[in-house]
């Protein structure tokens, strides 16, 4: 990142597990792959990975490959997720051409979409620009997959209008930031400020030296 330098410093204030209240339609819901980014105005949106939940003899109720969810800034671990037919909503589908550009293999058919960070950008009035880099995945059964690359995802929250329990839907900015064999970079994403052009990827190449636009 240039001359700036980034750390870390203090201790998590939250512990345990991060879920819908009691009594919501999916509180037994089994999710993976959970990032967050604050809004300006103190409210979480969470981003997650698979989601599923099984019945007592072990089968699945739902499977969705990605959601998301609203938390209030006085209860950030607690997650109004809107649900549709029973199931949590997915986040961000793939294109027909984002997916058959996957190239996925017969024995990994599914194409899907991973989070791996987010970033809340730039604010306008009530509204606030969210990008996000989500990994494109092939799958099959159960510990079967492999990444193709990563996309650029983003959503704007609207404070008013955007509320806990609100169908959340991103939309995809760019099939694949670099090629489809590109490794998964993306695991983090940082701004500067409210103002301008202040998303930044980083990525350091030391052998080969980058060149040409990839920097």
């Amino acid at each position: 990142l240039g001359v700036d330098g980034l750390g870390t410093t203090g201790a998590p204030t939250l512990t345990g597990s991060v879920g819908p209240p009691a009594g919501h339609t999916n509180e037994r819901v089994d999710r993976d792959g959970g990032i967050s980014v604050e809004l300006y105005d103190g409210t979480v949106l969470w981003l997650f990975g698979d989601s599923l939940e099984r019945d007592a003899a072990g089968n699945d109720l739902y499977f969705v490959h990605n959601s998301a969810a609203l938390a209030a800034s006085s209860e950030p671990a607690v997650t109004r997720d809107a649900v549709v037919g029973g199931a949590p909503v997915e986040f961000v589908t793939p294109s027909a051409q984002h997916a058959a550009a996957m190239g996925c293999p017969p024995d990994r058919p599914v194409s899907g979409l991973w989070p791996m960070s987010a970033s809340a950008g730039a604010r306008t009035g009530s509204t606030q620009r969210v990008i996000a880099f989500f990994a494109n995945m092939c799958m099959g059964g159960p510990g079967e997959f492999e990444d193709r690359g990563v996309a650029v995802v983003e959503w704007t929250y609207r404070v008013g209008s955007t509320q806990p329990g609100s169908v959340l839907t991103g939309t995809v900015i760019e099939d694949f930031l670099f090629d489809v064999d590109s490794p998964e970079w993306g695991s983090a994403s940082w701004t500067r400020s409210e103002s301008g052009h202040d998303m930044v990827y980083g990525y350091d190449c030391g052998s080969p030296e980058p060149t040409g636009s990839v920097q």
